[in-house]
């Protein structure tokens, strides 16, 4: 096989072990980035064959992201020094552990911190208390394992 092809079909193959296209998935770009040029290939020609497969990619920071959406890209925030791709990292697929939501998790990706705290002040806002204890449920009936990770980006946000 063709060490391109072969590359691509490693990619594919490793996203769909992380969940994609459901997930937004994030792969260190130094790894990908040493594989292409131990094999003499160009990771935009890489990339540029991904996204005609529909599977689409931005670089942010240290990653690489891949969607299944090319709309699940956002510029980053200016004013923000957060690195979109740490600040919301497994977010979305920590929250989808709640069930249907108000909100689709994917719009997470690639925001700020402030956006992302903008963001679930304004469903909070709009949630009726019989919505926000049934969400509670939800969280309550995680398993461990995952309520416990989502504390833990509850703590990377400074909520308490």
């Amino acid at each position: 096989m063709d060490p391109e092809d072969a590359l691509i079909e490693k990619i594919q193959n490793n996203l769909s072990n992380n969940g994609f296209p459901e997930k937004i998935v994030a792969f260190p770009i130094d790894k990908i980035q040493a594989i292409v040029e131990k094999d003499q290939l160009e990771l935009d020609m890489i990339l540029s064959r991904l996204s005609m497969a529909g599977i689409y990619s931005e670089e942010q920071g240290d990653k690489l992201i891949f969607s299944s959406s090319p709309d699940s890209f956002s510029t980053q925030n200016d004013e923000s020094n957060e690195d979109p791709a740490t600040a919301t990292d497994g977010l979305g697929d920590l929250l989808k552990g709640l069930g249907d939501l108000p909100f689709d998790p994917a719009s997470f990706a690639g925001k700020s911190k402030d956006d992302i705290m903008n963001m679930g002040k304004e469903m909070m806002e709009k949630m009726s208390e019989t919505d926000k204890a049934e969400l509670f449920q939800k969280f309550m009936s995680m398993p461990a394992e995952q309520k416990e990770k989502l504390m833990g980006k509850a703590k990377d946000f400074n909520l308490f």
